[in-house]
């Protein structure tokens, strides 16, 4: 069993890795589109120029329209739970407040992204709604 953990959070990583670059390369055809620089850069502020605009928008724009930052979020949240699980697996407070956690971030990003018109973030919020669920299950049993 231990093995198969360790070669799952192996394979996430993996996933993890390349849906990060395949969503940033993705993401950096924002520079090119002046007409999303209003709607995708939060980071970067107010975009003059396509070299005003922050590495981190790349991701913002990918999520909008790319399934891999949701691969890139669903397999960071393997890894995130199967670390919090193996870690504190002696310690049962500190994994109710790793779920409290979680559950907390969770809305938080609900709260930020639940009303967004682009059907990549719709997905995200039903990611985290799942995780929310999730993390509350945990929580109770």
């Amino acid at each position: 069993m231990k093995i198969l953990r360790i070669s799952s959070v192996i394979l996430a990583l993996l996933i993890f890795g390349f849906s990060t670059f395949v969503s940033f390369y993705e993401g950096s055809e924002i520079l090119y589109r002046t007409t999303e620089w209003e709607h995708s850069t939060l980071f970067s502020g107010t975009v003059e120029k396509a070299e005003d605009i922050v590495v981190i928008d790349y991701l913002v724009y990918a999520s909008k329209f790319s399934l891999f930052p949701l691969i890139m979020l669903v397999s960071a949240a393997w890894i995130a739970y199967q670390l919090a699980n193996w870690l504190f697996r002696k310690n049962s407070k500190v994994q109710l407040i790793f779920h409290f956690v979680m559950v907390g971030f969770s809305v938080g990003i609900v709260l930020l992204i639940h009303d967004s018109p682009t059907r990549g973030l719709e997905m995200f919020t039903l990611l985290f709604y799942f995780l929310i669920v999730y993390s509350i299950i945990m929580i109770i049993r």
